[in-house]
């Protein structure tokens, strides 16, 4: 399938699928893996206190995962997730990862913008790749309705 739509031609002529199957290939050569090690960030809890945590991605679950740094009994103090198909936007403004879900949002401030755009790229394929089609379906009626609000 090519973005949720079923194509016939058995992956072999098509230049939508070549390139479907470039960027997911990409995506778990290139960029997985060091989404998968995570990288520490900063993020706000409930009462708004900014937090360090290690943010990181759970490929077999398709999730996104953050967890503060600080632990009591072996825990993380706090910690949160989101599905990768449930994100409905990513932006990086600066050193600022946003992570738009239907209902709420959560941004990380990384150390340089440099790794906050890598983020951004990174949880953007991984939308397309790990999502299901009813997800990435669901993502863009979101995303519609986010633009014209």
């Amino acid at each position: 399938t090519v973005v949720g739509v079923p194509c016939c031609c058995w992956r072999s002529a098509c230049a939508a699928c070549t390139l479907e199957i470039a960027e997911n290939a990409e995506f778990h050569r290139d960029v997985c893996p060091n989404l998968v090690s995570g990288s520490s960030a900063m993020t706000k809890d409930a009462s708004d206190k900014v937090i360090p945590v290690w943010v990181s991605l759970d490929k077999k679950k398709a999730t996104m995962t953050w967890a503060s740094l600080e632990q009591r009994a072996n825990k993380p103090v706090f910690q949160g997730s989101t599905r990768v198909g449930a994100v409905v936007q990513v932006r990086a403004t600066a050193a600022d990862l946003t992570l738009t879900m239907e209902k709420d949002a959560r941004t990380l401030t990384f150390a340089d913008a440099q790794e906050a755009e890598y983020w951004r790229k990174g949880v953007h394929m991984a939308t397309d790749v790990l999502s299901s089609d009813k997800e990435r379906k669901t993502r863009r009626t979101a995303l519609q309705q986010l633009r014209t609000t």
